[in-house]
């Protein structure tokens, strides 16, 4: 198993309203249970790695084309409490309510 974080949720604001990402350990690199507001995903992780301060949690979005249009590369960074969007390039970047 990987070193990973302890478990964690952050609240996320995102062009369709407020989400949560409940980050769970497992035997790989971990994974974000995901709740979009219309529905649960799972989305595991691919890059598990510390990043300074905080972690750096990577992989590739399910379950969001039907609300986002789209699948995405994300990456959520716990020290900035945010997640950034990729397709071929950064697409978006989602914050924490008031931050």
């Amino acid at each position: 198993m990987t070193e990973q974080p302890e478990p964690f949720t952050v609240v996320l604001q995102g062009p369709s309203g407020r989400y949560e990402l409940r980050f769970l350990q497992n035997h790989d690199e971990g994974e974000f249970q995901v709740d979009l507001g219309g529905g649960g995903a799972v989305w595991p992780v691919e890059v598990c790695e510390h990043d300074g301060e905080g972690w750096r949690l990577a992989g590739l979005t399910r379950g969001t084309a039907a609300h986002w249009g789209d699948t995405f590369w994300f990456e959520v960074r716990t020290s900035l409490a945010q997640a950034e969007y990729f397709t071929d390039r950064l697409v978006r970047i989602d914050r924490a309510p008031g931050a």
